[in-house]
Order: structure tokens, then C-alpha cells, then sequence
């Protein structure tokens, strides 16, 4: 059942972690969104280690790297990266708050119980962190992991969590403000909305993230005249996004604009994309309109439609206009020619450019 009530952001509990110094010994920066894990980070450090003396009470380890140095080291160092890890939390801090030890994307967050013999390194590192000195704090940073398994439950049971997930689009419309504003640059309501909905940050398929929207946002700022953010500034900068061309594609055919989609079709053509997953994708949309078609026919509500489809909210808001427009018979036969179109290239019998043209045309 869909749940109103959001559950707060990862970035707003570590920051009130962190200003009320409630930092647990043991955490995990995990998730989607790298550019938030790193900003984590670099919070704690900022946080509990002196610049003058960081070198000796911050310890970064990345298990492949620290190994391959181990090995071609000394004969009576730590032989393994749960014995290195154990050294270096151990080390008391020099002039720092707390010695900080980052772990980057350890196999033993992945690994399971059965990997996890009584005397295995999984099990002495789990053993261990109960066991961390107050004087440090142990971070692990990883992608997006499974809780289930040992590490993480133990990091849970002894620490905390940080799940860095999207931001929503009010989380989202405050970062690039921020940023915005940082940069004596301007941007109204209706600029922000746009330039949002054209990231396609929230497209499921979409591999944009605060990294690329950071990077995009420094590029505008160095365009924008007289600290003003423009569409058209939007347009020129924002790295397109393939789900967001096809809401422009089947907005055009929508309208009876059979020039302007074969213009849409043409550029991203011409920008070497990958036209046999382009088509693939627009068979994919076709699939998503037709099932939207059906539920709304049935009179299901939009909530339970947008769970029934397991879809984000903002890509249904875009493709429900689109629906209403067409009707479920000529949906299914546009569906019906997809496939066809789609066949049609991978049997080779089409070149791919000229598929799309066909399709488009007799849509």
C-alpha cells in the first residue's frame, strides 16, 4: 500500500548525525547515488579529522589496491584486509577527534553466511565491530548492497545504515537552487520544472545522476547572460536523455506532427545512438501506454495504477496526456506495428534507421 508519509533522506539523517555528534563507531555509505555517498564522506572527515594530521589518522583502504601493496611489502605485516582493517582502527588518533578508516567496496559486504566460517574473515570482521575504540570511526562505502547479508546486518546491529537513494523533486529542485544561486544565477518556477522534466533524472530506465546534473549545472551557469538561466540554455546543455526524446517523439506523432518527429528522429539518429535499443525502448513505451490505457478504461485511480505498474509518478503525469489522446484500438495496433518494427531489425531485414522511419509514418 502506498505510504504518504516519505521516509527522510539519508543526507538529512547524517547531518543531523553528525551536528548532534551522534555518529555511530560503524556506519555504511550506501546506494545509488554516488555523488551523495561521496559528499557522506567527506562530511565525516570534514567532521572528526585535522587537516594538519590527516595523513596519519585518516586511513582510506580499497581491498584490491591495499592487498596488492600488502603482498609486495613486508613478511610480517597484516596478510589479509580484515587484519588491516582491525590495524588500522586500532591506531589511536594524532591531533584529530577521531581516527577515521574508509573501506571502498569490500567483497565481504556481499558475501554470505555460508562464506562465513567461524574463523573466516567475514566472521572476525562482524565479530569486530562491537569491539571498534570510541577513538574511531569505521566507514564502509559500497553501491547499493543487500541488508540481508551478514556485513550489513552486523554494520546495522552495531552502527547505522545511510542509504543515499534519489532525491525526490522538491530534495532535487533545492540542490540545483543551491547551486544555482552559489553561481549569481537565477532560474524561475517554470525554468526549474523544465529543466528538471529534461534531465530525465526520474526516467526509470535513465542513467543521470547528481554527478552528471552537478557537472550540467556548472555548464549553465558559465552560459547563462545577466545571471539568468534560459530553456534554451537548458536545451543546449542538458545531455539528452533517450526516454525524454520519445516523450518528444510520441508527442509530436500525438499531434499529427509527422515533420517534427521525423526532425526528432533524424538528430538522434545522426548523435550515433544505439537504434536497435532505441527501439526497444519505444516498445517498451508503447507496452506501458497500452496497460495505462486498460486500467484508466477500467476506471482504476491513478495511485493504484502507478503501483499496479510499479512506474514513478512523474513519468505516468507525462505519458497519461499522451494516452488520452489515442484510442485503445489504435494504441494496440501501433503496439502490434512495434514489434513488427522491432522483428524486422534484429532478422536484419530493415536497416534500423529506415525501421523507425517506416514507423513513424505509418503510425
Amino acid at each position: 500500500m502506498y505510504n504518504k508519509y516519505k521516509e527522510e533522506h539519508a543526507f538529512k539523517t547524517l547531518q543531523k548525525d553528525l551536528k548532534s555528534g551522534e555518529l555511530t563507531r560503524v556506519v555504511l555509505l550506501c546506494g545509488k547515488e554516488q555523488f551523495l555517498i561521496e559528499w557522506g564522506r567527506n562530511q565525516i572527515i570534514g567532521k572528526y579529522v585535522e587537516q594538519a594530521s590527516k595523513v596519519l589518522d585518516l586511513t582510506m583502504i580499497d581491498e584490491q589496491e591495499s592487498m596488492r601493496e600488502l603482498s609486495q611489502g613486508s613478511s610480517y605485516g597484516p596478510n589479509s584486509i580484515t587484519d588491516y582493517i582491525i590495524e588500522n582502527c586500532e591506531t589511536l588518533p594524532l591531533l584529530s577527534k577521531k581516527k577515521v578508516v574508509v573501506v571502498r567496496d569490500t567483497k565481504l559486504l556481499n558475501s554470505s553466511e555460508k562464506q562465513g566460517g567461524k574463523n573466516s574473515e567475514l566472521s572476525r570482521l562482524c565479530d569486530y565491530l562491537p569491539k571498534i575504540p570510541e577513538s574511531t570511526i569505521l566507514v564502509f562505502i559500497s553501491s547499493p548492497v543487500d541488508k540481508k547479508k551478514k556485513l550489513p546486518k552486523a554494520i546495522a546491529k552495531n552502527g547505522k545504515i545511510y542509504d543515499f537513494d534519489q532525491l525526490d523533486r522538491k530534495e532535487l529542485i533545492s540542490f540545483a537552487d543551491k547551486r544555482f544561486r552559489a553561481g549569481g544565477v537565477s532560474v524561475s518556477s517554470r525554468t526549474m520544472d523544465f529543466l528538471i522534466n529534461e534531465t530525465g533524472y526520474y526516467n526509470k530506465e535513465s542513467d543521470y545522476d547528481l554527478f552528471t546534473f552537478s557537472n550540467d549545472i556548472v555548464k549553465m551557469i558559465a552560459l547563462s547572460e545577466n545571471g539568468v538561466l534560459t530553456e534554451q540554455i537548458v536545451k543546449d546543455t542538458v545531455e539528452k536523455d533517450i526516454e525524454t526524446f520519445i516523450f518528444s517523439l510520441m508527442n509530436s506523432i500525438s499531434e499529427g506532427r509527422k515533420d517534427k518527429a521525423f526532425e526528432l528522429l533524424h538528430n538522434i539518429v545522426s548523435e550515433s545512438v544505439d537504434v536497435s535499443g532505441l527501439t526497444a525502448m519505444i516498445v517498451g513505451q508503447f507496452e506501458i501506454m497500452y496497460s495505462i490505457k486498460e486500467l484508466l478504461d477500467a476506471r482504476i485511480p491513478d495511485r493504484m495504477i502507478i503501483e499496479k505498474l510499479d512506474m514513478n509518478e512523474y513519468r505516468f503525469k507525462v505519458l497519461k496526456p499522451f494516452v488520452s489522446k489515442y484510442s485503445k484500438e489504435r494504441l494496440k495496433d501501433a503496439l502490434k506495428l512495434s514489434y513488427e518494427i522491432d522483428k524486422n531489425i534484429k532478422m536484419g531485414l530493415l536497416k534500423p534507421s529506415l525501421a523507425l522511419e517506416m514507423f513513424v509514418a505509418r503510425i
